[in-house]
């Protein structure tokens, strides 16, 4: 068995870029940079300057699962370099990951923040692999700029300033109990990495997607369920587009209240020879 990638798409959302994938033979990668929330020197941001650092490194790796914690320590170290240190977590970039290798029949699964992996099977049992407790801290900043717009009287676009504390919380929360995995800098800290093997056929898809192309169901409801998104046989760029309407229709985030008018979005599908 093999993997084919047949699309790829990555698509910033803003001025920057700061997704991005790899492929290998049998190995794909999609990684989600999230920018520090603090003073930044890094041009043209620090997720940005993260991602590309990150997709070099990775790539060299031999063993990507033991390695990753070793990168983690490495760009700690490269990063307090530039920013003379910090103590706070929430001023670092991160990077939700999500990576796919095939060994024999078996398709190992590893990720690490808001990546999703769904594998479209040909028997219709789907399989979706993604961090459980990242909706509900997005679902808690949401209600609060729901409800910070309704006090003031203004569109959620211009609350989206008022819970910037509020993410900061959720940052603190990183790679903590209570809180999600992602990769970030650290010079200690495991990172709980999600791990599953799923046996596979020949015909399944599967589908490595950031949070911001998955708003296609999260954010604007275009799809109703994962299924009814990767079942669509539509190719990524016309999904893409779909977002993308959805968005400039709704410049106010009252529709479909949200965090940025529109989010880097990235999704490989790979299909199984």
């Amino acid at each position: 068995m093999k993997l084919l990638l047949k699309e790829s798409l990555c698509k910033k959302g803003g001025k920057v870029k700061e997704d991005g994938y790899l492929a290998k033979d049998n190995f794909y990668v999609v990684i989600d940079g999230a920018t520090g929330l603090g003073p930044s020197s890094f041009f043209p941001s620090d997720a940005s300057w993260l991602k590309t650092q990150f997709q070099k490194k990775f790539k060299a790796c031999s063993d990507y699962d033991s390695q990753l914690e070793d990168l983690s320590h490495y760009f700690y170290e490269k990063f307090i370099k530039r920013v003379n240190f910090c103590e706070d977590s929430s001023l670092f970039p991160s990077l939700g990951l999500a990576w796919v290798e095939l060994k024999e029949s078996k398709l190992c699964f590893y990720q690490l923040g808001d990546v999703e992996i769904y594998v479209h099977k040909k028997n219709h049992q789907d399989i979706s692999f993604r961090e459980s407790n990242l909706p509900t801290l997005d679902e808690e900043s949401l209600s609060l700029l729901l409800k910070i717009a309704k006090e003031k009287n203004i569109t959620p676009l211009k609350a989206r300033p008022f819970i910037q504390e509020k993410l900061r919380e959720n940052r603190r929360l990183a790679n903590q109990a209570n809180g999600y995995g992602v990769f970030t800098l650290y010079p200690h800290h495991h990172l709980p990495i999600h791990r599953k093997e799923v046996l596979i056929e020949k015909g399944d898809e599967i589908y490595l997607a950031s949070d911001g192309f998955m708003q296609l169901v999260t954010a604007f409801g275009v799809y109703p369920s994962r299924y009814d998104l990767f079942s669509s046989n539509k190719s990524l760029i016309s999904l893409y587009r779909e977002l993308k309407k959805a968005a400039i229709n709704d410049p106010e985030f009252v529709r479909h209240p949200r965090f940025k008018f529109l989010d880097d979005a990235t999704c490989l599908k790979l299909i199984v020879l």
